[in-house]
């Protein structure tokens, strides 16, 4: 026979667990779906809205390397509606709270928002159209201020040499040159690199390879670009 205040402690404890339980179902009920986040077709309204680009070339990083996995909509839709919901309570900022808007980066709409948001926490291949676009986008006055801006940061791609071609398979070897690398124990360095690619349209890179470049050839190199 179970003594009386053991049996009083877990019916508590069971009563306890039954509310946690409860609480846990109604918080993730609770959680809102993605609903008006990440629209492509939000209408603009003149509200300040949440802006974020999408882009289609360049698969590197996890999930692994060439799975086609686009990483654009890394924290999505979370990032949006945490910055709306504080500057709609926390600002004076006119802040569309209801919903976000996404875009490709080469479409017209995105100099109607001065400020958007991209994602990369891989390995982005730019189109022709995508760069012209982006460019025309900052030079407006456009907003490239972000986590790991470096605007002194210069790099040049040289010696681009096909190496191999295997049916759509193509192995290349180019060097790229960086200036300005806040990030490397060398603010001037120079690396040979090694990829694989498919060609597809855009190009899909399946892997690189990158190793430094021997000092006497780096030092034999110009970094006036």
């Amino acid at each position: 026979m179970v003594p009386s205040g053991i049996m009083v402690f877990m019916k508590r404890r069971v009563r306890m667990l039954a509310v946690v339980a409860l609480s846990c179902v109604t918080a993730v009920s609770a959680q809102p779906s993605a609903g008006l986040w990440g629209r492509p077709d939000l209408r603009y309204d003149g509200r300040f809205t949440f802006v974020r680009l999408r882009w289609t070339g360049g698969t590197f990083g996890a999930p692994p390397v060439g799975m086609g996995i686009n990483m654009w909509l890394h924290e999505f839709p979370g990032a949006e509606r945490n910055l709306m919901s504080v500057l709609g309570d926390f600002t004076e900022i006119n802040a569309n709270t209801d919903g976000s808007l996404t875009l490709p980066i080469d479409d017209p709409d995105l100099f109607k928002y001065p400020i958007a948001m991209m994602w990369e926490p891989g390995f982005w291949v730019m189109t022709d159209q995508e760069a012209e676009q982006l460019r025309a986008y900052m030079l407006k006055g456009g907003f490239d201020r972000g986590y790991g801006a470096n605007r002194g940061f210069r790099t040049q791609i040289r010696d681009v040499t096909i190496r191999h071609e295997f049916g759509d398979l193509v192995m290349a070897t180019y060097t790229e040159w960086q200036t300005g690398a806040a990030n490397s124990a060398e603010k001037n360095n120079a690396r040979l690199s090694s990829v694989l690619m498919k060609i597809t349209d855009p190009v899909t890179w399946l892997h690189i390879q990158e190793t430094w470049l021997r000092d006497d050839l780096r030092e034999a190199g110009s970094f006036d670009f």
